[in-house]
């Protein structure tokens, strides 16, 4: 028995990759949308809180 055969290689299955996120994909709604930009602005938020001086205005301009 040869070394090879005792392993299995992965081969990928595009097609079936491709069929599956066909079946579960779906165009967000405008609700969708307005709760990811709610999270992302809670986000930068509260960064903004925890970080004030990252993003200073006239550091900036200076720069």
């Amino acid at each position: 028995m040869d070394k090879r055969e005792k392993y299995i290689l992965p081969v990928n299955n595009y097609d079936a990759v491709r069929e599956r996120l066909e079946t579960t994909y779906h165009k967000p709604t405008e609700e969708d949308i307005q709760r990811f930009l709610i999270f992302w602005n809670d986000v930068y938020q509260l960064w903004r809180k925890n970080y004030p001086d990252k993003y200073d205005r006239e550091k900036l301009e200076q720069k």
